[in-house]
């Protein structure tokens, strides 16, 4: 199976570079020198997503299709115990603790608009206040006005006490 075309050596001079930069390639993109996919390595290396379809591909298999399957991986049962309760845990977390993007824009606008109506409804107020000042400052002379009127000299005439005599000049 050694193909002499394949040789990382030969492939690195060939192409001008370096083993280490090819080996460094080759490992970065999971396949082995012959351009075959490399298996995960240690299963507690493995991603969450190649957990989580090993999970949902040991669903309802038998004990025998159970223990080729685990042998083909080298796994062990275990492992598939651990990981279905991760997964478990994972799914847990998210619908508790990550509301979605949408839901949170749906209730930024909700409470948007309940502001927005809480202001437009004391604008509302405001504007009723005012206009009925003025109406009662058309209706009725303003307070300031019967001031001046009042500011002379001379006691208003209905008061309250007994009316002096006067002498004559």
């Amino acid at each position: 199976m050694n193909d002499p075309e394949r040789d990382v050596g030969r492939v690195a001079k060939k192409h001008g570079v370096g083993r280490s930069s090819l080996f460094r390639w080759i490992k970065a993109h999971g396949a082995d020198a012959f351009g075959v996919q490399k298996k995960p390595g240690r299963p507690k290396d493995w991603s969450f997503t190649s957990k989580l379809k090993a999970v949902m591909e040991t669903q309802g298999l038998s004990d025998q299709a159970m223990g080729e399957y685990l042998r083909s991986k080298g796994l062990y049962y275990s492992h598939i115990v651990q990981w279905k309760t991760e997964v478990l845990e994972e799914v847990k977390r998210d619908g508790r603790q990550k509301p979605s993007a949408e839901a949170k824009l749906l209730k930024r606008v909700r409470d948007l608009e309940r502001q927005l109506m809480l202001k437009e409804k004391a604008l509302n107020e405001a504007t009723a206040l005012l206009v009925l000042k003025k109406k009662a400052e058309s209706i009725w002379p303003a307070p300031e006005a019967e001031e001046s009127a009042d500011s002379t000299d001379e006691p208003p005439a209905s008061s309250s006490r007994k009316p002096t005599k006067r002498e004559p000049d």
